[in-house]
């Protein structure tokens, strides 16, 4: 599982790290489509996350934005098949640091790619 962070309200990728965010998803991109050439059936879900800053509302449309982001970077930029992929948003119903300060919640802001089959 990786996680991609962005920033607050953002739906780029955070502008710090974006080399490490492209490769991160190069990663991504060859993990799946190694499992996928060898595991058929298999599926992974990208999962969208916020911090518990905004409106539930508004967290909740910009953490499926920000999977359908990563979605649409790993099926048009690397070639993974849409059929192995899904993108959901979760806004800030899981966060790992519900009363965090700054730092922490900035963690909260990201896109995890999980195997769910």
């Amino acid at each position: 599982m990786k996680t991609l962070p962005f920033l607050l309200s953002a739906l780029c990728l955070m502008q710090l790290a974006l080399h490490a965010q492209v490769n991160a998803l190069q990663q991504v991109a060859g993990v799946i489509l190694a499992i996928t050439k060898t595991e058929s059936g298999t599926v992974f879900d990208i999962e969208g996350h916020t911090s518990t800053d905004g409106t539930s509302d508004f967290n909740v449309t910009l953490s499926a934005a920000r999977a359908q982001r990563v979605y649409d970077e790993l099926t048009q930029r690397y070639g993974v098949p849409a059929s192995v992929l899904s993108a959901h948003g979760y806004g800030e119903n899981f966060p790992m640091y519900p009363q965090g300060n700054e730092a922490e919640m900035q963690q909260d802001r990201r896109v995890l790619v999980v195997r769910t089959k």
